[in-house]
């Protein structure tokens, strides 16, 4: 990350609840002034430095990147420690929360927006309620389709997560021993190396009173943010039709979030949907397949710098 000049700083999340949202501004030393924002919303359970390899290797494209971390994950859960509520977390706040980080830092056109699972939902909801925020975005294998959240289907699927985020283990003696925990399951054998070991420089804090590292995102959070849905999933695949700017698809083919065909689906809804579905791939597209993530977002990065627009 040398080739950028790297800004991390806290601003208020959306509505009166006092909490803070971490984040953190990259913006390459050789372009002071870019020609694109570039705006990245992680999945549940994680944290803004897992976009850290992908930003790396777009230096060269004359843009800006913004990162932050969802209000009960990664440092933003740190900052609201102690003030976040007991299952009060809804995907609409972060929807908000996308829209007040562009307006706190002041983010002029063009903006692209690359969001993940919940983060990939989000950004299509956000540019839904307010049009023209983004010029592109790409949606990684988010959480968008049909089904309500009080459909036997829906809620079937939301109980087994639900249930193995419940009993995560949150507590390891050092990093060694969370690695070692962690490269045992399946789950995680499919990641980047790189990935993985981002995740536990920084999915994980040092606790000053146990001498323990501990998950950022407590599984109480991760469960809360699960079942805060709240219909949004539906919301996002509705919305669809009515966005104007171009949407990138990039779904796994073997991802257990997402039925066969519900991305290709979602793509087909839009009235300027693209699809790119990779193979021998899960859930977590950006952690499995990073350079195929990079090489999309200069492609439409290239297209959204050609339009009008400065910061």
């Amino acid at each position: 990350m040398d080739r950028f000049n790297v800004q991390s700083i806290t601003i208020n999340a959306s509505g009166n609840s006092g909490l803070r949202l971490a984040v953190q501004v990259f913006t390459p030393k050789h372009t002071p002034k870019p020609r694109l924002n570039i705006l990245l919303s992680h999945a549940n359970g994680y944290h803004k430095e897992l976009w850290y390899p992908i930003i790396a290797q777009l230096a060269n494209i004359n843009a800006r990147f913004i990162a932050y971390d969802i209000r009960n994950q990664g440092d933003s859960a740190l900052l609201n420690a102690g003030k976040l509520e007991k299952e009060k977390f809804s995907w609409l706040q972060n929807v908000d929360d996308i829209l007040t980080v562009v307006d706190a830092l002041q983010l002029q056109a063009p903006i692209m927006a690359v969001g993940h699972s919940i983060g990939g939902a989000c950004v299509l909801i956000a540019e839904h309620k307010r049009p023209n925020t983004f010029v592109r975005i790409i949606s990684l294998d988010p959480v968008c389709g049909p089904l309500s959240v009080d459909d036997p289907m829906y809620a079937a699927g939301i109980d087994v997560v639900v249930g193995k985020s419940a009993k995560r283990r949150s507590r390891w003696a050092n990093r060694d021993e969370a690695k070692a925990a962690f490269v045992k399951r399946p789950f995680f054998q499919s990641w980047e190396e790189e990935m993985l070991d981002l995740h536990i420089k920084y999915g994980l804090f040092d606790d000053a009173a146990t001498g323990e590292v501990v998950l950022k995102c407590t599984p109480q959070e991760e469960v809360n943010t699960f079942i805060g849905n709240q219909n949004a999933s539906r919301l996002a695949y509705d919305c669809l039709p009515e966005l104007k700017c171009p949407v990138l698809f990039i779904g796994g083919l073997d991802s257990d979030y997402n039925p066969a065909g519900n991305t290709e689906g979602n793509a087909e809804r839009c009235v300027y949907g693209e699809l790119l579905m990779l193979e021998n791939t899960g859930h977590l597209v950006p952690m499995e397949k990073p350079l195929a993530v990079v090489g999309e977002i200069k492609r439409y990065a290239a297209a959204a710098i050609s339009l009008p627009g400065k910061l």
